[in-house]
């Protein structure tokens, strides 16, 4: 199974200098727990419910006074529409994230892939290997 079977086709991005207010407003717009975020029209980073939760809500700043560019973490990691699932869930474990950036073979973003996009779509047989790093047998991956 390939990761565009089961991404979040929609990219939801938001620009480093919009307040957490606002990234928290989207969030919820989008039932979605993660943004992209931009600048100069390049991804740079994302920004999650944890991380604000962690850097704003746990600190007691007002969501409205802080930026975006504050709070999110730095960098992208990407993983490609026609990686196979496993290459994405290694990925994470390997990096300890929970959500990937994906993008198309011409390289724009196309989507986002989360550890819940795996759980739900791939046999726990599956991704108990790929956790552990070990091999998995083809024809066992989805549900």
């Amino acid at each position: 199974m390939k990761v565009n079977e089961i991404m979040r086709p929609a990219v939801d991005y938001i620009s480093v200098t919009d307040s957490i207010q606002e990234a928290a407003r989207r969030m919820t717009q989008q039932r979605d727990g993660c943004l992209t975020v931009i600048s100069d029209s390049e991804a740079v980073g994302v920004l999650t419910v944890r991380d604000i939760m962690q850097r704003v809500v746990a600190r007691g700043v007002v969501p409205g006074e802080m930026r975006v560019a504050a709070v999110m973490t730095r960098g992208v990691v990407v993983c490609k529409e026609d990686d196979d699932l496993e290459v994405a869930a290694r990925m994470m474990k390997h990096l300890g994230l929970r959500q990937l950036v994906v993008i198309s073979r011409d390289g724009q973003l196309s989507g986002t892939v989360s550890i819940c996009h795996l759980i739900q779509r791939i046999k726990p047989a599956m991704l108990v290997p790929i956790l552990e790093g070990r091999a998995v047998r083809r024809g066992e991956q989805s549900r």
